[in-house]
């Protein structure tokens, strides 16, 4: 609905911009988070029991995980639901999420030769990393 709102109010012939986020289902952070979510599980483990075990000895229920502020939809949902009334396009803003930059962007790893070939892997195929990556940027179109 608001995606709707927001391409009602363009001029003729204008364009909208939006910043959006894949949530979990970016291919490419889903593809290489893998071994920073495998180091970090034991820990989110512990935090868990830890958790249920002060729930249990104060006699409450364990207090639910605070979840996203939005549903992330998915690619498909864009072109099932946006693409048949308003023309788009996608393209990369951001391919990499903030949890990737800090896992991965050191010094001693490399991290600014790392970043250089995000950023020319950005500039290379900027729909398809707005389609795998996690922040596409979504350009509306009106006739």
């Amino acid at each position: 609905q608001a995606i709707r709102e927001i391409y009602r109010v363009v001029k003729p012939q204008g364009k909208a911009i939006i910043v959006y986020n894949w949530g979990s289902s970016a291919f490419l952070m889903n593809l290489l988070s893998w071994p920073v979510k495998l180091l970090a599980f034991p820990g989110r483990v512990f935090r868990w029991v830890r958790r249920q075990a002060a729930a249990f000895l104060e006699g409450e229920p364990p207090p639910k995980p605070a979840g996203p502020f939005f549903h992330a939809h998915d690619l498909k949902w864009f072109e099932q639901h946006i693409k048949p009334e308003m023309p788009y396009a996608i393209y990369v803003w951001r391919s990499v999420s903030v949890a990737f930059l800090k896992g991965y962007i050191h010094d001693p790893l490399w991290g600014k030769h790392l970043l250089k070939a995000i950023y020319r892997l950005e500039e290379g195929y900027p729909s398809l990393l707005g389609k795998w990556g996690q922040y596409p940027l979504f350009v509306l179109k009106k006739p």
